[in-house]
């Protein structure tokens, strides 16, 4: 569901009037789906039946539309604010927001565990890097790139995962993962290659005539 954050990204962005993709770069947005679904496919689709499924499938749906939404709106912000700066204001709303939610859990239990360094360790590693520093540079590549071609790149992140896993864990790539894993690097490179320029130079000739 995350993976079809690009093609939201492209339907806003050219409903608002801010981007318009090439015929090349739709074929990388779709080439990249294709690979991550190609690799999700061949582990085994499965449906256990009830509303829980369903209720993931479309949070995981919401958030790939939300994705897109922050590209769009961050690039605005952009145009005023360096990207630390709206990085800063977006994550502390963020965190604002979460508070409530925060209560629902047994706080109490939770700050106890804190005397684990392990767990003290595992939460500043994904606060720092996998929090501020992702979505740091994250936001800066808005700041340079069209929304589009910037979002794309979040298809590599689950196959990346998996390459780690086998890296670190041993677990096994199949042909089809490698494949699929192909397909999403040629469509991140199709939407980002950038465009021919036109050739303005002529011949003296040309230029006579």
């Amino acid at each position: 569901m995350l993976a079809t954050a690009p093609l939201w990204s492209a339907m806003l962005a050219r409903m608002l009037g801010s981007e318009r993709l090439t015929g090349r770069q739709i074929v990388g947005v779709l080439l990249s789906i294709g690979g991550i679904a190609a690799t999700v496919i061949e582990r085994g689709l499965t449906f256990a039946g009830g509303w829980q499924p369903l209720l993931g499938d479309a949070l995981l749906l919401l958030s790939a539309f939300c994705i897109a939404g922050y590209g769009l709106l961050a690039r605005r912000l952009l145009r005023t604010y360096k990207p630390i700066t709206v990085l800063a204001y977006a994550m502390f709303l963020g965190s604002l927001l979460l508070v409530p939610v925060m209560f629902t859990e047994d706080v109490g239990a939770a700050l106890a565990r804190l005397t684990d360094p392990r767990l003290v360790a595992l939460l500043i590693f994904l606060g720092a890097f996998g929090g501020a520093l992702s979505h740091f540079l994250w936001t800066r590549a808005l700041a340079v790139l069209p929304v589009t071609q910037v979002v794309v790149y979040i298809n590599v992140n689950p196959l990346s995962a998996a390459v780690l896993s086998a890296l670190l864990l041993g677990e096994q790539l199949s042909l089809v993962f490698v494949l699929g894993f192909a397909a999403v690097i040629a469509g991140v490179l199709l939407v980002n290659m950038p465009a021919k320029k036109p050739d303005t130079t002529a011949t003296p000739r040309e230029a006579r005539a």
